[in-house]
C-alpha cells in the first residue's frame, strides 16, 4: 500500500511540475511517460532541461541528480539537468550541478549583454536623428539671425536723415534676431542669448529743421 501511494505521489508532482513548466514553454510540456516514443525520457518532458520530479517524506536530491545524469547518458541528451524535489512539509527545491548551474548563468549573462546591445542601437540612431535635426535648425535659426543683424546695420547707416521710420525698422530687424537667438536655445537653458538691448541711437534731425 505504501509504494502505490509513494508512486500516486510522484505521479501528482510529475504533473504539477508539467504544469508549472507550461505556462513558459507551452502545451508540448508533458509527463515523461506521455512524452515516450521508445526512448528515455525526463519525468517531465518538452522544456529545455533534462527534469526529474521526486516527491518523498523526504527526497535524497544527490540520489535524484545521480538517476538523471545516468537517465541522461543513456538517452544520449545534452540537456542541462534539474532534480525538481518536494519533501513533505518542505517548500519545493530545484537543484543542478554547480558546472551546469554555472553553465545557465554564463548563458544568460551573455544574452542580457546581447539584448542590451541591440537595445543600444536601436535607441542611438534616433537620439543621433534628434541632435543632427536640432543642430540644423540651430545653423538655419542663427544663420537668420545674423542675416536680420546685417539688415538691420545696413538700415541704421543707410537711413535717409529724414526716415525715422527706417530707423525704427532697423531696431525692430535687431530685436527679432535677438529674440531668434535666444527663444531657440529655450528660456533659462544653459547657454541661451538674452536679448540684447539695442543702444539708443538718436535719429538725425532733417537738414533745415527749425
Amino acid at each position: 500500500m505504501g509504494g502505490k501511494m509513494s508512486r500516486n505521489k510522484g505521479k501528482v508532482w510529475e504533473r504539477e511540475v508539467a504544469s508549472a513548466f507550461r505556462i513558459i514553454f507551452g502545451e508540448n510540456v508533458k509527463r515523461g511517460w506521455q512524452a515516450r516514443e521508445g526512448h528515455d525520457a525526463p519525468d517531465v518532458d518538452g522544456t529545455p532541461f533534462w527534469l526529474e520530479a521526486k516527491h518523498h517524506a523526504l527526497v535524497n536530491i544527490a540520489a535524484a541528480i545521480r538517476q538523471a545524469l545516468g537517465d541522461r547518458a543513456k538517452a544520449h541528451d545534452n540537456r542541462l539537468i534539474a532534480a525538481i524535489t518536494k519533501s513533505n512539509r518542505s517548500v519545493p527545491l530545484a537543484t543542478m550541478t554547480f558546472s551546469e548551474f554555472m553553465m545557465l548563468v554564463k548563458e544568460w549573462a551573455e544574452n542580457k549583454a546581447a539584448l542590451a546591445q541591440v537595445a543600444d542601437k536601436l535607441k542611438t540612431p534616433r537620439v543621433d536623428e534628434r541632435a543632427d535635426e536640432r543642430e540644423k535648425c540651430a545653423k538655419a535659426a542663427e544663420a537668420w539671425a545674423f542675416d536680420q543683424e546685417r539688415i538691420a546695420r545696413e538700415k541704421l547707416e543707410d537711413a535717409p536723415a529724414s526716415s525715422e521710420a527706417h530707423g525704427m525698422e532697423a531696431i525692430m530687424a535687431r530685436r527679432i534676431a535677438d529674440a531668434i537667438r535666444s527663444g531657440y536655445a529655450g528660456p533659462g537653458a544653459p547657454g541661451a542669448a538674452k536679448p540684447a538691448t539695442p543702444p539708443v541711437q538718436k535719429v538725425p534731425e532733417p537738414v533745415g529743421a527749425a
